[in-house]
């Protein structure tokens, strides 16, 4: 390093060794425990001694040029002496003595004792920590953590606001601190909240320069982006650490029609099931090839590895199942081994669509639910609902529930609140009927059917069969399910419905539906009334009035076998259309895998997982043994896959492969309800009034929201986050580098 402190003003830099002191803030060179080099001065040789430094504190010795220097002169001094400053002394024989140019320079030199007092003050100033360069220094180092804090708390503000689901921006940016009746936004009005209590945030917004505030949308977006960012770098990592991997997609229309992509990653890391949310993408085309591509690059963004993906789990759509051209197809011919799951909570709630489709009075009874919550839904016969309830003394109000044509648990719980309520909802539809307007006339005609007692049976019915299957709805759309465990609780529902196919069943469902219509004052009538026909009058004397000995029609016999019977015959033969490919032998050879099962760890059975995953048997050959004795001393009672992978997890370098079966067969998709859920967050984030925001604002604040279980782990690393994006900003009007 050269430096215009160097020298004196006599200049000429060049000449002096590197080896010597480089600026004025440095010690004198003193080398010392070396040998010195000799030279011959007359008859004899002399070198330098480092015992020298004692009594001349300001000298400092070049080995590079074997000469001393005076330090004081060569930083602070003014016309010293060459020898000394510029070209180095080196005359050993004349150094010291009364008459030695080192004495004589320490002690008569009045220039050489003006530069040594010039460096002692120099050294008291910056002792003391008071020269204009260090003070310089110390104001920017403060001026740097002022904008640092400052910039987290902007960090701080937009992520509480991400995590939230709430807008930032707000209707006029323009911060008046007399003028509280503009809508600034959410950020802006948390800004202006620190403000209240953090000086250098009022500092920063009110009294710096309006153009260095960053609280404009870019920063915004920036910080938005770098914090989303962090997250997915955590996807990325888990993703990695896990290694398989389930690919889960769904589609959607957003607040401002534009079809969006949900992509969701499912995974087991540490003994847990996790499905991540990784971005929403816009879709310009809603073709198989298109909609490969997004998923695709999604997957290149996160940084996974199509070969680690072991199934793929859509929705039924031809685009996405299609075996010959569709994403599936497309995904396998990179990957044979990703598997395609059809949505097992799609398949479901399609046993109901085509229940509908193939029993008459399924079809009509949904269709008349509907029909009935429409009409309350309007405000006169809503308020009169309400108040039917409080005359019968309901302890709380009972809202109708809209059906869902893709939840099973909707429908169950529009059939409970109408089971519930239906006095007060005769009642309502009584005194409606009664009036002279246009209202009335569909009030009499909901009140016929909704009193009828085929009405009744079907509500005690399709409660009864919906309060066994809800249960299974509900744990096909949890994120911790697994393959095995799903087709158990799949065959164990299509069990008890099909159970109730009993003369047992039978009578306390018919004993319930009566009881119901005896308060209901409603009467027990066939199920179809036969409308007599009229004969004509030359046929009278043909026809016979008396009894031929024929068995009258039982109307219980008839409401069992054509609703009753139809119905679970129905429902139980669609469950088992739908859900057949628990059969295929890839899946079922999961089985071994369920500690309570009796093919467990059998390898005959899980054959076709090992061979498909390309896992090796005689690998797992050697630890199967041994694993049962395992699991028998930690966890006896174990009954399930997941029981199971956690004892085992716990020692991962004993049954490495066993641990890589349980991790594949835990990892298979069961459902696409996480990517479903994520509707819901997009409806939250992307509403009517924030429609016109850009895709990747869109996407990166889902991200933030949706995995608050990641994000919150950003609350810990603001200050790293603000040392990160400073990089990216080092030519901003706020200094923090």
């Amino acid at each position: 390093m050269q430096s215009e402190e160097r020298v004196s003003s006599s200049g000429a830099e060049q000449h002096l060794p590197n080896d010597i002191a480089q600026h004025k803030s440095d010690s004198p060179h003193q080398p010392s425990g070396i040998t010195f080099p000799a030279r011959m001065f007359g008859s004899s040789k002399r070198s330098f001694q480092a015992s020298w430094y004692a009594d001349y504190s300001w000298l400092e010795y070049s080995i590079e040029r074997d000469s001393v220097y005076c330090f004081p002169c060569r930083f602070f001094g003014i016309a010293a002496d060459q020898s000394l400053t510029r070209v180095g002394f080196s005359d050993w024989k004349h150094a010291r003595g009364k008459s030695g140019t080192l004495t004589g320079h320490d002690t008569s030199c009045s220039k050489h004792h003006l530069a040594v007092l010039s460096w002692k003050e120099y050294q008291s100033t910056v002792a003391n920590n008071s020269s204009v360069a260090v003070q310089l220094d110390r104001c920017r180092l403060q001026m740097i953590e002022e904008n640092r804090l400052y910039v987290k708390i902007i960090f701080a503000a937009i992520l509480f606001c991400c995590q939230q689901g709430i807008a930032l921006r707000g209707h006029r940016e323009v911060i008046d601190s007399d003028d509280y009746s503009v809508n600034v936004g959410n950020f802006r009005a948390l800004m202006v909240l620190f403000s209240r209590s953090i000086d250098i945030v009022k500092q920063r917004m009110f009294n710096g320069p309006k153009n260095a505030t960053w609280l404009a949308k870019d920063i915004q977006n920036s910080v938005i982006s770098l914090l989303a960012e962090s997250v997915s770098s955590m996807i990325r990592e888990e993703s990695r650490v896990a290694r398989y991997y389930t690919i889960i997609a769904d589609e959607t229309k957003d607040v401002s029609k534009t079809e969006q992509l949900a992509l969701v990653l499912r995974y087991v890391l540490d003994g847990k099931t996790h499905e991540r949310f990784i971005s929403f993408t816009k879709c310009e085309e809603l073709d198989a090839e298109a909609i490969f591509t997004y998923i695709m690059t999604g997957l290149r963004d996160t940084g996974v590895d199509i070969s680690n993906c072991i199934s793929q789990c859509y929705d039924g759509a031809s685009v996405m199942s299609g075996h010959l051209s569709g994403v599936r197809k497309r995904v396998t011919d990179l990957n044979p081994a990703a598997i395609y799951i059809h949505c097992h909570a799609h398949q479901l709630n399609l046993v109901l669509v085509d229940t509908c489709k193939k029993v008459d009075h399924a079809a009509s009874f949904f269709s008349l639910l509907e029909c009935v919550y429409v009409f309350l839904s309007s405000s006169v016969p809503h308020s009169l609902f309400m108040a039917k309830q409080k005359e019968l003394h309901f302890t709380r109000e009972i809202q109708l529930k809209k059906l869902s044509d893709a939840r099973w648990s909707c429908r169950h719980s529009s059939i409970k609140a109408v089971l519930t309520t239906i006095q007060a909802l005769l009642l309502t539809l009584e005194e409606l009927s009664e009036d002279n307007n246009t209202r009335s006339i569909e009030a009499r005609g909901l009140l016929h059917q909704v009193s009828s007692f085929q009405f009744l049976l079907s509500l005690i019915l399709f409660e009864r069969i919906f309060s066994i299957s809800n249960n299974l709805s509900t744990l096909l759309q949890s994120q911790k399910i697994s393959y095995a465990a799903a087709a158990s609780c799949i065959k164990g529902t299509m069990l008890t419905i099909a159970n109730l196919r009993s003369d047992d069943e039978w009578s306390q469902i018919w004993a319930q539906a009566v009881s119901m219509a005896e308060k209901c004052s409603i009467t027990v009538t066939p199920l179809r009334q036969r409308r007599s026909n009229r004969l004509p009058k030359q046929l009278d004397s043909f026809v016979v009035d008396s009894s031929v000995g024929t068995r009258p029609v039982n109307t219980t016999d008839e409401y069992k076998t054509q609703v009753y019977y139809a119905t679970i015959d129905a429902i139980v033969e669609e469950m088992d259309e739908r859900f057949s490919e628990l059969n295929l032998s890839l899946l079922k050879s999961l089985e071994p895998l369920i500690p309570n099962s009796s093919s467990f760890l059998d390898l005959t059975v899980l054959k076709p997982v090992l061979n498909h995953y390309n896992i090796s048997e005689a690998a797992i050959v050697a630890e199967v043994s041994t694993v049962k004795i395992f699991l028998d001393e930690r966890d006896p009672d174990s009954s399930s896959l997941h029981d199971a992978y956690q004892q085992l997890s716990k020692v991962p370098e004993c049954f490495p492969t066993v641990i890589q079966c349980y991790q594949i067969a835990m990892t298979i998709g069961v459902s696409s309800a996480t990517a479903e859920r994520s509707f819901s967050s997009l409806r939250k984030v992307k509403t009517y009034l924030r429609s016109t925001m850009t895709q990747d604002r869109l996407s990166n604040l889902a991200l933030l929201y949706i995995e608050r279980s990641l994000s919150s782990k950003l609350w810990d690393k603001l200050d790293e986050l603000v040392i990160k994006f400073a990089e990216t900003h080092k030519n901003s009007r706020i200094v923090l580098l």
